[in-house]
């Protein structure tokens, strides 16, 4: 999803930073208790600055310490939110049970995410939930409202912040028009500051962000005595940096709206600030200037007192209610002395607690827990392994020792795996078919081990979570892990690069009598046999070259099962009628209908590839129509992704057979020898470089008219897509370039894969599929997209 980011939720990172923000405050306060007469009003004023950098900063620090106050913050589960009922399917119990059992307590069997991207940002947008189906005790129900617990209250949180942002800077934006557009000069040689007059003014104050002016009220500026005794104060204020903390410290509370104790820090932060103030005010007139200073507070007691609002103003004023004033004449007079005792044990404990607070403890895993680990793990690594799925039978890839490809790999995890900031504590809700384990072996041959693991709503068609060895408990893991992620592509890479190296090492090549055993129709169909019916009798076999996948549980079962199993099978009038009304709508598709049942899927997995339906990470299967009652699923369709294989050259390592077809050898089958016969470990391209990620968009006039040229003047796509559509090459090509009937221009392509990224059966990668948005809505959908293109439809997003 070029351009595309997740909405994710904020929580993770939300929830330990209120957390050890509030243990945060709540020392200070602590301490600003117990030093209430041994610290001067400026060392108590400083204690504010710890808080404030820790309000403003939400991210846990990995350096400082094993032992933080993150690894108390409380955890916040996934709990799915739900509304607005618009369908629902009975089912029997059977069924419902069969999926209680698989999905364990998590009801949602699916949830819909929408992407929503906006050109005027460079394609820059979000994902977001669009509904969810709910399993429930008589069926399952689609709800048009879908989301999380976290992501709503990270929703809220967003919101809150957005609207304080906007007060704040509405509010002062509209305090300096109203200055401006009132206010007189008032000349004073001696000010560094620039000094105004402001009628209507409830106190005197410093206002400005990079141009700090000096404002009285008329009373004030009358008085020469006070006037002195104002400004004394108003340049303390600049002296301490106070019209660059006080936006500081408005930010921090419009983020952290939500908790009063941050309220209560800002509240008594600006207090303590201007008893500081004051304290520096007095040192700047003179000790004889102490109670005539005192007077001149008493005298411009404030019309009233602080209101929440003031809050977020980032002016300094100098007075505030009755009962402040009399707290400050009240130091004041007391006079208080430092006390160097008082001093050291304030620092020591308030930069204990700073550690304590600001590490982000166990989380990054320890020894081999955190992400400059994790990179030194890999610089070091002299041999890389990628496992299988810990749910999977087949054999663990060969290990990338050779230098050349060895370097390609480190290059994949440095640039494919970032550092995953702030992780939770436990890593709930994974997929199980996705857990497996990332191996380093160093110069010594000492083996680092990091687990791998999706998230469960998402299995291996995003990022994995890599984790430290922790525990495994059901589907989640606690204990130690890395802050890292790493992407979907560059497993698929890795992959890539052990079946290579397996190819390398001690690889013999296959006879002419072994590699016609793979083309004369002994193992697969070649097509001169009753397996050439695409319908009845076909090789099963060869519909396992329909799809791409690295290892077996990432077959699309769409693909592979797109025909049927090669059996028999018989539908009833029944069956026919449920599949029309709950997979099609209602409408009948006017042509044949396959149907397979798990069975017959589990037994045609099981010969071929080891592996079990459940085993598998049920790639594709969504596209068929399931119905639970007679436990199969069914599609229609009048057409046929038979594919027929030659095979031009191979090499056998060990047990592990590879199989070079297509165009130039552009594809790679990947078999093991079992007895009696070979099971399916992968299908691939060997042009990886060329592979996109899940979809590209074009959404840039001259890149959309530079790939429309290119496509225009490509007869083979045009003629394929031409037969597909039912219309003729020279009308394809018109529509393309905007001549068509209704005149409409391209203003968005979609280039992605479909369905496995399907290779056809002269292997030239015609799996990528292209989508024509027009006017608003789809001209084309789902044509298919030459791959010798694509290298061109990457270097635009270059």
């Amino acid at each position: 999803m070029s351009g595309i980011f997740v909405l994710n939720s904020a929580m993770p990172t939300l929830i330990p930073w209120a957390f050890t923000s509030t243990l945060l405050i709540l020392a200070v306060l602590t301490v600003r208790w117990l030093t209430r007469n041994r610290l001067s009003s400026v060392n108590r004023y400083a204690l504010w600055a710890v808080v404030l950098i820790r309000l403003l900063i939400p991210i846990q620090l990995p350096f400082l310490s094993s032992f933080g106050a993150v690894d108390f913050a409380p955890q916040m589960e996934d709990t799915p939110v739900y509304a607005f009922p618009t369908d629902h399917i009975d089912a029997p119990e059977s069924y419902i049970q069969h999926i209680w059992e698989e999905q364990g307590e998590d009801p949602v069997m699916s949830a819909g995410i929408t992407s929503r991207g906006f050109p005027a940002l460079g394609g820059l947008g979000f994902d977001y939930y669009s509904g969810g189906t709910v399993l429930e005790e008589n069926g399952y129900t689609d709800y048009a409202f879908f989301s999380t617990v976290p992501r709503i209250l990270s929703i809220l949180w967003g919101t809150g912040a957005a609207v304080m942002l906007l007060f704040l800077i509405g509010s002062n934006l509209r305090f300096a028009a109203r200055l401006r557009r009132s206010r007189r000069p008032l000349d004073i040689p001696e000010c560094p500051l620039p000094v105004y007059v402001i009628e209507d003014l409830s106190s005197p104050c410093l206002f400005g962000l990079f141009r700090p002016v000096v404002y009285l009220t008329p009373q004030a500026a009358a008085d020469s005595a006070a006037r002195e005794h104002v400004l004394a104060h108003e340049l303390t204020h600049y002296a301490h940096r106070d019209h660059l903390w006080a936006p500081l410290r408005c930010l921090a509370l419009a983020l952290h709206w939500y908790n009063p104790l941050v309220w209560l820090a800002v509240l008594l932060s600006k207090r303590d600030g201007e008893l500081a103030c004051d304290e520096g005010a007095v040192r700047r007139l003179g000790e004889d200037q102490r109670i005539p200073y005192g007077r001149t507070l008493v005298g411009m007691v404030a019309q009233r007192s602080l209101r929440p609002a003031d809050l977020l103003s980032c002016s300094t004023a100098m007075t505030g209610g009755k009962k402040t004033i009399q707290q400050r004449i009240a130091l004041l007079v007391k006079h208080p002395e430092t006390r160097a005792a008082a001093v050291f044990g304030a620092c020591v404990a308030l930069a204990l607690v700073a550690v304590f607070t600001f590490s982000d403890g166990n989380q990054s895993g320890g020894p081999a827990g955190d992400y400059r680990r994790f990179l030194s793990d890999v610089q070091s690594a002299q041999s890389i392994r990628l496992g299988q799925p810990t749910t999977s039978s087949q054999f663990d890839p060969t290990a990338i020792t050779d230098p050349e490809l060895l370097a390609e790999a480190k290059e994949i995890l440095k640039q494919e795996c970032p550092d995953w900031l702030n992780p939770p504590q436990v890593v709930g809700d994974l997929a199980p078919a996705s857990l497996r384990t990332l191996t380093l072996t160093d110069q010594q041959g000492a083996e680092v081990r990091y687990l791998l693991a999706a998230p469960a709503d998402r299995g291996n068609s995003g990022d994995f979570y890599v984790l430290t060895d922790g525990e495994l408990s059901g589907t989640e893991v606690s204990g130690r892990r890395v802050a890292a992620l790493m992407h979907q592509q560059a497993a698929v890479q890795l992959y890539d690069l052990m079946n290579r190296q397996g190819a390398q090492s001690g690889a013999i090549p296959l006879t002419a009598e072994e590699l016609a055993y793979f083309n004369d129709g002994s193992f697969f169909d070649n097509g001169t046999g009753s397996g050439g019916n695409a319908y009845i009798n076909f090789s099963i076999r060869n519909q396992f070259l329909t799809s791409w996948y690295d290892h077996p549980a990432d077959i699309d079962l769409y693909q592979l099962f797109y025909l049927g199993t090669g059996n028999p099978s018989s539908i009833s009038e029944e069956e026919r009628r449920l599949v029309i009304d709950r997979g099609y709508g209602g409408a009948d598709p006017d042509c044949g209908c396959t149907k397979i049942t798990r069975q017959e899927m589990d037994a045609v997995l099981l010969e071929h590839t080891g592996l079990t339906l459940e085993e598998t990470n049920l790639v594709g299967l969504g596209d068929f129509t399931y119905l639970p009652e007679y436990d199969a699923y069914y599609h229609f369709h009048g057409d046929t992704n038979y594919t027929v294989p030659s095979f031009e050259s191979g090499s056998r390592h060990d047990s592990i057979l590879y199989l070079n077809y297509g165009d130039h050898g552009a594809c790679q089958l990947v078999l093991r020898a079992v007895d009696g016969g070979y099971q399916f470990i992968a299908n691939r391209s060997t042009q990886v470089g060329n592979v996109p990620s899940s979809y590209t968009r074009l959404e840039k006039p001259e890149h959309i008219a530079a790939l429309v040229e290119l496509l225009v003047q490509d007869q083979a796509f045009l003629t394929e897509n031409a037969q597909y559509l039912g219309i003729t090459p020279e009308a394809l090509a018109d529509a393309l370039q905007g001549k068509g009937e209704e005149g409409v221009s391209p203003d968005l392509l979609v280039i992605g894969t479909y369905n496995g990224w399907v290779p056809d059966q002269w292997g030239r990668g015609y799996g990528y599929r292209l989508t024509v948005w027009g006017g608003g809505s789809v001209m084309f959908m789902d044509l298919t997209f030459p791959a010798a293109l694509n290298e061109q439809v990457l270097a635009f997003h270059q």
